[in-house]
């Protein structure tokens, strides 16, 4: 995040119970407020209608949100940081460039690469259009939100959100009955489009217009080479095994239209699954921008300054039991939380009218969700430390090892479904909390000996 600490710390310290729960309310926006959004929409239109139209309807939006995820996937931490260090150079009047140059690239390449693979399918043209709005609103959100992190109204921005994906789920629904396919199509589309542009709303009425140009942003980004690696390889682990379950000749994937596969008993449980994370997903945010943020500031001020080696090294087991104290809470919260979902998942998964089968799927999937938040976290805290390169190789090896998991799971059949992603969410962990103990044990020769000459 650019500039989110400063919003969260002015929240927490209006003291009392409400500043607090404002700051985590603001956290699990940023976190995940427009894909808890579409997570959330595509178990009301399951729960809601059995429709064929609805079935295609849901496989859309999946296949719009995965889209749109792993097209910013390169970019998510490269561009976040490039903002970050304009806000350190207090060039925030740059940040309109920043955006205009960033979005109007992406939006592009993301219509392009929309319209070839809606083309191929045999749908009418409302609902193609529809789909293809769908897409660009939700690509539209990802790369807003990450400036409107460091704005001062975000009560504004999460009531944007909010509105904007429960009032497109609502009319979704309506549509859905009058008009089918497009109307639900449609209704998705409204919505999300009307949260995409009040976000660039509430951006120039924060930030302005992009009067003041930023040419240097092209030599920002090649410098910043190993976080577009990272954010690519993150992003394509964590979507790599549905890709396999929706087009493997040997997973149980089923074709809704044309090229549009989907595998539902996969796709219910682990979507479900992954809103389990959520929770835990916003403390950490709220975590690494107060305390950890705080600890990592005073440890390389104290290497700047004329501090003795006690002094150093007395910041630096601070800054230790600070990681270690944040990755030890979000287990513990995210441990509970999965053992209750664990418990009550029978419950759960009728409740929201899913086929029973989903239940297999759903429990190991809240346990690849618990080891993935871990995983999130370690990796954020060695990009803290400016640990790219590491967090880049960690990335890919949980790609690596979701791709030979989950295709070797499919030999097991259902029992097996979901393992792949959890071994490879367990492997992923435990080298990159590995790598984590061991640059925090030996942080003073790392920062030193990665400077330039």
């Amino acid at each position: 995040m650019a500039g989110v600490g400063f919003a969260m710390r002015r929240l927490a310290d209006r003291g009392g119970l409400l500043g607090p729960l404002g700051a985590y309310g603001f956290a699990l926006m940023l976190a995940a407020g427009p894909y808890l959004g579409s997570s959330l929409a595509v178990v009301a239109l399951g729960a809601s209608t059995g429709t064929a139209s609805a079935r295609t309807g849901m496989a859309l939006l999946a296949y719009a949100t995965a889209a749109s995820m792993l097209a910013f996937a390169p970019l998510q931490f490269a561009f976040a940081r490039i903002l970050g260090d304009l806000l350190y150079e207090g060039r925030v009047d740059a940040f309109p460039a920043a955006l205009a140059r960033v979005l109007g690239p992406f939006l592009g390449v993301l219509a392009v690469a929309g319209a070839a693979f809606l083309a191929t399918l045999p749908l009418d043209g409302a609902s193609r259009f529809a789909a293809f709005a769908l897409l660009l609103a939700l690509g539209g959100t990802w790369v807003t939100m990450v400036p409107l992190s460091a704005a001062r109204g975000y009560g504004a921005i999460a009531a944007v959100v909010t509105a904007g994906v429960a009032g497109g789920a609502a009319l979704a629904l309506a549509l859905e009955r009058s008009w089918g396919l497009p109307g639900l199509l449609t209704g998705l589309a409204g919505g999300q489009t009307a949260a995409f542009l009040g976000l660039l709303a509430l951006a120039d009425r924060e930030f302005g217009s992009p009067t003041v140009p930023l040419a240097d942003l092209r030599g920002r980004l090649a410098s910043r080479g190993w976080l577009v690696a990272a954010g690519a390889a993150y992003g394509a682990g964590m979507w790599v095994d549905k890709l396999l379950f929706w087009w493997h000749p040997g997973a149980p994937g089923v074709a809704i239209a044309g090229a549009l596969r989907v595998c539902p008993i996969y796709d219910n449980g682990m979507s479900l699954a992954a809103l389990t994370a959520v929770p835990a997903l916003a403390l950490f945010v709220l975590l690494a921008e107060t305390d950890l943020a705080t600890k990592v500031g005073t440890y390389f001020a104290t290497l700047q300054a004329p501090a003795s080696l006690a002094s150093v090294e007395r910041a630096r087991a601070d800054l230790a039991a600070t990681a270690f104290a944040n990755l030890r809470l979000l287990a513990l919260v995210q441990g509970v939380i999965t053992a209750a979902v664990v418990v009550f998942g029978p419950e759960l998964v009728h409740a929201l009218a899913l086929p029973w089968l989903s239940i297999f799927v759903f429990r190991v999937g809240a346990v690849a969700a618990f080891l993935q938040v871990l995983f999130m976290a370690t990796l954020v805290h060695l990009l803290y430390l400016d640990m790219a390169r590491e967090a880049a190789w960690l990335a890919a090896l949980l790609f690596v090892a979701n791709v030979v998991l989950t295709t070797a799971s499919f030999a097991g059949g259902l029992p097996a479904y979901g393992f792949g992603y959890a071994g490879a969410c367990a492997l992923a962990l435990g080298a990159a909390l590995w790598t984590l103990d061991g640059a925090l044990a030996d942080l003073e020769r790392l920062v030193f000996t990665r400077q330039p000459l």
